[in-house]
């Protein structure tokens, strides 16, 4: 009899599944990704050899073994499926589909050590765990645990040894619950540590944003403004000071994310977004005011052309507002280039939008945003190499 490796995922339904990741990104776009993560799981665990696969599912799958959850927490599933999947098998393992493409190396790591063991437990990096591989389940095993918490991992180990089960654990990984693990899975795909080809066609859609925030004495909304950007579907949020005299930097340090990153630049929003702009890692920058508030799925006005989707009550706009020279309110970081390539970024500003944003009440509450751009940067400031990436840029409006 062969072992069963048991994929826990539920049916790739748009609103049903990866909830955070849809508030960032949109419940199409995060069904999409579920989708990508159990089609690249299957593929990885079929290609073991010597497991036989099945899905824990709350409803049949087509073309493949699936066993139905059923009710209760997810100890109550967990144990309803193992105990089902031992009836047939020498032991079972329990993976889920948020961890796409699971390493062979964790999963014949989890093989050979339920060779010496009752059970086997792999750790995640938010405090839970990834993979739970047994040889037996008594009833009861993981009743009344604590689930998605910091703890989880921890309280389900020592359970399963005050039951008795000799337990052994394996290297730690990662679920993919934020927006900011897709950056760490990004990474490992691009660099090989995991085959992911479907999740990584669908992650080629969504373009990174890196938003940058030029900061002078906004120790009064800098702290709101990063709470307010985290999970927003933002690859990174870089602050860059130009000598702020309060606690500003303080602020950002404590709440900034993905470094964190926070940056000090001569005084001067051109010099300080061009400080960004070469820290940045993404292939879209944002520029936004410490006085502005993004709404909701932001992200998905700002990805480009053709990603971008206009909501109700947001008026396509045509073309680029012209620079202020000064490089004061209305001030573009990206003007229209000459000749040949005027035309094409004329081309790719054909789409924009509007999007509604609370700001600063001294300033008018619509903020415009124009498509994305390809980058250039203002000639008063032709010392200061920038690469070459679209740049995208809140401003205020300027005076009618």
């Amino acid at each position: 009899m062969l072992p069963r490796v048991c994929i826990f995922a539920k049916p790739p339904i748009a609103g049903q599944v990866k909830t955070r990741l849809a508030a960032a990104l949109g419940s199409e776009a995060a069904a999409e990704l579920a989708c990508a993560f159990l089609d690249d799981t299957l593929a990885a665990v079929r290609a073991l050899g010597w497991a036989r696969v099945t899905v824990a599912s709350t409803a049949p799958r087509e073309g493949v073994e699936t066993l139905l959850q059923g009710q209760g927490d997810l100890g109550a599933r967990i144990e309803r499926v193992l105990r089902a999947a031992l009836a047939d098998a020498p032991f079972a393992i329990a993976i889920g589909a948020d961890a796409p493409a699971l390493p062979r190396r964790l999963l014949e790591a989890a093989r050979d050590a339920l060779q010496r063991a009752d059970a086997v437990l792999g750790p995640a990096d938010d405090g839970g765990f990834y993979l739970l591989g047994v040889r037996r389940c008594p009833e009861g095993l993981l009743a009344d645990l604590p689930w998605s918490r910091s703890d989880t991992f921890v309280r389900t180990l020592a359970r399963l040894r005050e039951r008795g089960l000799r337990t052994e654990l394996i290297d730690p990984w990662f679920d993919v619950d934020r927006v900011e693990d897709l950056e760490q899975l990004r990474a490992l795909i691009e660099g090989g540590a995991i085959d992911a080809p479907r999740t990584a066609s669908v992650l080629e859609k969504f373009r990174r944003i890196s938003v940058i925030i030029p900061v002078l004495d906004e120790e009064r909304r800098i702290g709101a403004l990063l709470a307010e950007l985290r999970g927003r579907g933002f690859t990174e949020v870089i602050v860059v000071d130009g000598g702020s005299r309060d606690r500003t930097v303080e602020i950002a340090r404590a709440a900034c994310w993905g470094g964190p990153r926070v940056a000090t630049a001569p005084r001067g929003r051109a010099s300080q977004m061009n400080a960004g702009a070469r820290l940045a890692t993404g292939d879209v920058l944002l520029f936004l005011h410490a006085d502005a508030s993004l709404p909701a799925g932001a992200a998905g006005y700002v990805e480009g052309p053709g990603a971008l989707r206009p909501a109700r009550g947001v008026r396509a706009c045509r073309g680029l507002p012209r620079p202020a020279a000064h490089g004061g309110p209305g001030a573009l970081a990206a003007p229209a280039p000459a000749g040949a390539d005027r035309h094409r970024a004329r081309e790719r500003a054909r789409v924009g939008a509007a999007l509604p944003c609370a700001s600063d009440p001294r300033h008018a509450a619509r903020q415009r945003i124009p498509a994305a751009v390809p980058s250039r940067r203002p000639a008063s400031l032709a010392r200061a190499p920038l690469p070459r990436r679209s740049m995208i840029s809140l401003v205020r409006p300027m005076t009618q």
